[in-house]
């Protein structure tokens, strides 16, 4: 027997006497992950075999080791140093791990053969930081020999083919059916018959800015502490988690790639991935900066409102506030973006909005401005937007010229999805024409104005497409039938919709200033008219979103598209938009279809075709056909809303 060494016959390796010795010709190598024939790995840089194992006997006649005292032993035992490195036969997944009772472990992975079958080998007696779960890689190192007794260290290597680990565990077996190979699977032999499958592996990259560590869950990343970048392989579907550690005097700033934030990064390698950890010096001073728009005390702003502001030296990352309540703090909570942009989200109308910046870097946090908050003031009024089914966008109003019917064709951004007809007595009759829609009572409802070709003027009220009222409007009639309306919107900014008249015979442009269906005022435009009578106004819209409605003019005979910029009734400058190529193309609505803030053109061609402009900055930035591209039925006409 072999000198000072306990007999263990209940764990991997049972000692006994070296009766035979069979060397094999494939069981001698050297050097280290070398691989057999088949594509498998050697689980040791030198190994030798006596046909067995270096302990025990080969039973010939039923393959497997020597048995003693009722036990059989089912793996190989390979002579090796304390320390010598152990390597997967092929790449896998550790489905075990168990004690040997004396300080060492034995690994359990499965294996894929080509074929996709699995298999099981046992890597015993050895010390391993790895742990269930974890993937390893053909060769790849997993383990190294641990001591057993005062000379006799060595590997055991067992086999088992199939994906459940048998009961015997690879160890040895009750000798219940002896004569019998009891489970033995000759480990080399059974390699040297089959192949490994092919397994792609994907690449984790991490790189270290800064004073710090990243570890992962999984062997393979131990980043930082001079080596600035390191890279490890895994199979295809590995999940493991990136920790930050950062060293004395620095704090960790956060991730970026893969990962994003300040907490655990968890990668899941489907494909190869790259993360970045940054550290920072936990005394960094973050600099001074400053916001850049929009300038403070800015009124008219946008609903559509972006905020930007300038770098400040060593930010990691930036916060930012907008508040409601003027009083140099945060009530609404502080959020963190990673650019130096933030669109504002619902912002609502004639609102005077408070904000702040601030840089962070480290521990270091720096306001921006010397602590100044800065102030907005969205367009006053409420943006009345023609909404007849309440999804927030502008629907297309139609009328049919034999009796007066009216419809709505609901729209999102540049097709229909959908229409009705409005109910209750929807037909006035012929004589009636619907010239418009607005907010004849605050409720923000689509509500509908007719004339009759008398000059006499009815409001619907309306809620969606149920008309619930009728009421005549004060005065009850336009009675200079030379004057014609031509837009409706909120001139004044009070929340009801206002009359805009242009004379035909002189193009004056004046408007009724309404409270509700009465008229509250009149207004005369500066200036009043056009040099140049073929100008016919069009529509109302607020194209440079100032919160002042601005008026839309076409030429009747070059067909040309012109907007007068307004800040109420004066005009500030009169700007060109393009030409129509056309003159069969005449401008019959706009409004807000795709929820930006800003009015679509919306056109009707002397044949019946639709088409729409999407105007951004005064500039046509998209011009085509509705959907659908015509009403196939040429009675009804669109008009509105304008």
């Amino acid at each position: 027997m072999v000198s000072g060494v306990t007999i263990d016959r209940r764990r991997f390796a049972t000692l006994g006497f070296l009766t035979t010795l069979t060397v094999l010709a494939f069981a001698s190598w050297a050097g280290a992950q070398s691989r057999l024939s088949t594509g498998f790995y050697y689980p040791l840089s030198t190994y030798v075999s006596t046909g067995c194992s270096y302990y025990l006997a080969r039973d010939a006649a039923h393959g497997g080791c020597y048995p003693f005292d009722g036990f059989y032993h089912l793996g190989y035992d390979n002579r090796a140093a304390v320390g010598a490195p152990v390597f997967a036969v092929s790449a896998g997944t550790v489905a075990k791990i168990e004690s040997d009772g004396a300080g060492n472990v034995a690994i359990y992975v499965q294996h894929t053969l080509s074929d996709g079958s699995k298999f099981h080998a046992m890597y015993g007696h050895v010390r391993s930081t790895l742990r269930v779960g974890d993937t390893v890689l053909a060769g790849a190192t997993i383990a190294t020999v641990g001591p057993y007794g005062a000379t006799s260290s060595h590997l055991h290597l067992g086999i088992s083919p199939g994906p459940v680990i048998p009961p015997g565990n690879l160890e040895y077996g009750v000798n219940a059916y002896w004569p019998s190979t009891n489970g033995f699977t000759d480990p080399i032999n059974w390699l040297l018959t089959r192949s490994p499958a092919s397994l792609s592996t994907v690449r984790l990259t991490v790189t270290v800015t800064g004073g710090g560590v990243v570890t992962s869950s999984q062997t393979g990343i131990a980043c930082g502490g001079g080596a600035t970048s390191c890279a490890a392989d895994y199979m295809p579907g590995t999940n493991l988690t990136l920790t930050a550690t950062a060293s004395a005097g620095w704090t960790f700033a956060g991730w970026s790639g893969s990962c994003s934030g300040a907490s655990a990064c968890l990668v899941s390698m489907t494909a190869a991935r790259t993360v970045n950890a940054t550290f920072v010096p936990a005394t960094a001073t973050v600099g001074v900066f400053g916001k850049t728009g929009p300038v403070t005390g800015n009124t008219g702003q946008s609903l559509a409102t972006v905020l930007t502001w300038g770098p400040a030296a060593n930010a990691t990352s930036y916060e930012i506030c907008v508040d409601t309540t003027n009083n140099l703090a945060c009530d609404t909570g502080w959020v963190s973006v990673g650019t130096r942009t933030m669109a504002v989200p619902s912002v609502a109308t004639g609102q005077t909005y408070y904000w702040q910046v601030r840089a962070r870097g480290g521990t270091a946090v720096t306001e921006s401005d010397g602590g100044v908050w800065w102030r907005f003031t969205t367009r006053g009024g409420a943006r009345f937007v023609c909404d007849v089914n309440y999804d927030g966008r502008a629907d297309l109003l139609w009328q049919r010229s034999t009796d007066g019917l009216a419809a709505v064709w609901y729209l999102a951004g540049t097709s229909a999805t959908g229409g009705a007809a409005f109910t209750a007595d929807a037909a006035f009759g012929a004589a009636w024409k619907l010239v418009g829609a607005g907010d004849f009572n605050a409720d923000n409802a689509c509500d509908l104005l007719f004339q009759h070709t008398d000059g006499r003027l009815t409001a619907w009220m309306m809620d969606s497409t149920r008309r619930w009222g009728v009421r005549p409007l004060t005065p009850t009639a336009m009675t200079d039938a030379d004057t014609k309306l031509r837009a409706v919107a909120d001139i004044n900014g009070d929340g009801y919709s206002d009359l805009v008249w242009q004379k035909e015979s002189t193009g004056q442009v004046s408007a009724w200033l309404m409270n509700g269906t009465a008229r509250a005022g009149v207004l005369d435009y500066a200036p009043q008219q056009e040099t140049d009578l073929g100008w016919k106004l069009m529509a109302a819209a607020d194209m440079n979103e100032d919160g002042h409605p601005d008026l839309l003019w076409q030429h009747d005979q070059t067909r040309a598209v012109n907007v007068r910029i307004m800040t109420g009734g004066v005009r500030q400058q009169s700007l060109a938009i393009t030409l129509v190529p056309d003159p069969g193309w005449v401008l019959k609505a706009v409004g807000d279809t795709n929820w930006d803030g800003r009015p679509e053109l919306f056109w009707q061609h002397t044949s019946g075709a639709l088409g729409v402009w999407t105007v951004r900055g005064l500039v046509v930035s998209q011009a085509g056909a509705l959907t659908p591209s015509s009403n196939p039925d040429l009675t009804w006409r669109l008009v509105g809303p304008r």
